[in-house]
């Protein structure tokens, strides 16, 4: 993806468009989504494939960001050796930095108005530095962590209901057949089922008189003293 035909000064003046990436002064410089957004984009244009993915995309945003790094640099070195020149403590180059003069928007804006020390360049040069903290393309922001935790406690709370809810359809499967066992061990239930196929037998202007001499049979045993049985057995087995 990156290669040696890759173009440093068009590479340098798309940075320079985008002063979140490197102007310290400025709000945009501290909102991690505008500089990501920045990257992106900067990846869009320079990465030579196709619908890259986002593997990709990452890889080669990762390089981008390396080759920004050592631009800056060797900038920020260049200036240094320059002003150690001015002074007297280094000797001049017969060329400069082939990126120098592009990569002037780095320097600061705003001077000191006292006279320029090799101190005061040194540390001038120093703040044109922009912290080298690697920055993520694909890494969640703080709302985007957020929200990931709110879908993950929700996805949890879900699947906690539908096991509560496979539980319960399961004690209500096994309750059911419990009772269909049940059912099926019913002597007196398998009695009156059985008494089915021959009432349809029965012709259908008889089947009502069946029935009540049936239900008669039926409340008759249920109001008979049911002690009578039992008295007699008692008397019989004690006469003599």
């Amino acid at each position: 993806m990156y290669n040696s035909d890759f173009d440093t000064k068009r590479f340098i003046l798309e940075v320079q468009k985008r002063p979140a990436l490197w102007d310290m002064t400025l709000k945009e410089y501290s909102d991690r989504e505008q500089r990501k957004t920045a990257w992106r984009q900067l990846v869009m244009l320079f990465i030579n494939i196709d619908e890259p993915s986002e593997a990709q995309i990452y890889e080669f945003g990762n390089q981008l960001q390396r080759r920004w790094k050592s631009l800056r640099d060797c900038y920020s070195r260049e200036r240094l050796r320059l002003a150690n020149w001015k002074s007297g403590t280094a000797t001049k180059r017969k060329s400069p930095y082939v990126y120098y003069k592009q990569l002037s928007f780095l320097r600061p804006k705003v001077k000191k108005k006292t006279t320029s020390s090799n101190m005061d360049e040194e540390q001038d040069v120093e703040n044109t530095e922009s912290p080298s903290t690697p920055y993520d393309l694909n890494k969640p922001s703080v709302c985007q962590r957020k929200n990931i935790k709110k879908v993950s406690s929700d996805v949890h709370e879900i699947i906690k209901i539908l096991k509560s809810g496979m539980q319960s359809r399961e004690q209500i499967e096994i309750a059911q057949r419990e009772r269909e066992r049940a059912l099926e061990n019913d002597g007196d239930r398998l009695f009156v089922l059985s008494l089915l196929e021959p009432l349809k037998e029965v012709p259908h202007h008889l089947r009502y008189k069946v029935r009540m001499q049936l239900m008669q049979v039926i409340e008759n045993a249920r109001y008979q003293n049911p002690r009578i049985g039992c008295t007699h057995e008692e008397n019989g087995g004690t006469s003599t």
